[in-house]
């Protein structure tokens, strides 16, 4: 189930035309499940050596992905490194139609903003040692997640590698968290899927 986009760690690398020779091959695809991973990456844009200029045109880019995705009706899989509060203030202002914030690490309060626009959070294994991400889960429903393991990245014990199986390890510490079954956590975050993505 493909997805394309201009990743932001990638922006500060390309040119402007090769950023649109990028978007205008992507709007020619037809089987696409998404637009992603794109957004912000404040981490990546202190690596380029011209954070500012970094961040203007990760956002200028990000902007151009978000129309791209609702052009082609597609959801935005959100990619937000240290950068939720400047992606979250985009999707208030631009109201893309469908999105999942993946890899959340943002407040309660950055969460809530998103699932009131219609967003669904991506509950990574990041659950085992973030307490904010452990405080969303406690406080939002269900309803609001889908589940991921964002691999080779944020394993469930930091420093070792991170494998796609360990997804079955968010859904145990879900379901301990919301005192609820496994059973119940997969179900309603597989509906979310099939919702966003028309894939199940």
């Amino acid at each position: 189930f493909p997805g394309l986009a201009v990743h932001p760690d990638k922006v500060h690398t390309m040119t402007d035309a090769e950023i649109d020779t990028e978007i205008n091959f992507i709007r020619k695809q037809r089987n696409l499940v998404c637009i992603g991973e794109c957004g912000l990456d404040n981490l990546w844009a202190e690596k380029s050596g011209k954070p500012e200029e970094t961040k203007k045109r990760q956002q200028q880019t990000f902007e151009k992905l978000i129309r791209l995705a609702d052009e082609m009706g597609l959801p935005l899989n959100i990619h937000s490194r240290r950068a939720t509060k400047p992606v979250v203030e985009t999707l208030e202002r631009l109201k893309p139609k469908r999105a999942v914030l993946h890899g959340f690490s943002g407040t309660l309060d950055e969460a809530r903003r998103a699932v009131n626009l219609g967003y669904k959070i991506a509950v990574s294994t990041a659950i085992f040692y973030s307490e904010p991400l452990q405080n969303v889960v406690k406080e939002l429903p269900i309803a609001d997640f889908v589940l991921e393991t964002d691999s080779p990245v944020l394993a469930p014990v930091k420093g070792e590698r991170n494998e796609s199986a360990n997804v079955t390890l968010v859904v145990k510490e879900i379901a301990r968290l919301k005192r609820v079954s496994e059973t119940n956590v997969v179900k309603a975050t597989n509906k979310n899927v099939g919702n966003i993505f028309n894939i199940i």
